[in-house]
């Protein structure tokens, strides 16, 4: 069942390694930022998908064992992390000209950052091959994605 849940995330991580061409700097605000993390829209789309049909069922936390079978799906999990990072990293730099009161842009900014530290303790479970802290942290970083969404959607658009 680990072998299972650990293929899924793979597809789905993978999905989510490939870039989109840069757009011209006269797109909106909510463009560059689709343009900035559309890996981790793709991410998150196939992850949700996947734990809503199937997680509950396949993964028991209690689940300490994970045979040697599944070590290259993690480190590919390892990758995804790192290309989370590097896109909350980018996600400020698409709304840098957007109009903003201070407090929303120390807000945006908390997101920002929140989403990049989740990603590092995503990364940090992966290397680990703690399944039960990478299962715990993709459900923190949805609720991050969720909540930056609902508050700020007239800069970064709805969740598609």
């Amino acid at each position: 069942m680990v072998a299972r849940f650990v293929v899924i995330l793979v597809v789905t991580v993978a999905s989510g390694c490939v870039r989109p061409p840069m757009m011209g700097h006269d797109a909106s605000p909510a463009e560059r930022h689709w343009v900035h993390d559309a890996r981790i829209r793709r991410i998150m789309a196939d992850l949700e998908r996947q734990r809503s049909t199937s997680w509950p069922q396949e993964i028991q936390p209690e689940q300490a064992e994970i045979g040697k079978d599944v070590d290259p799906a993690l480190d590919d999990v390892v990758g995804a992390a790192d290309e989370l990072t590097a896109a909350a990293a980018q996600i400020p730099e698409a709304v840098a000209r957007v109009e903003m009161n201070e407090a929303d842009r120390r807000a945006f900014q908390a997101q920002v950052e929140t989403l990049a530290d989740q990603a590092k303790r995503l990364r940090t479970a992966a290397a680990n091959r703690d399944v039960a802290a990478i299962r715990s942290t993709l459900t923190n970083i949805e609720t991050t994605c969720v909540s930056c969404h609902e508050r700020f959607r007239d800069v970064s658009g709805p969740i598609r």
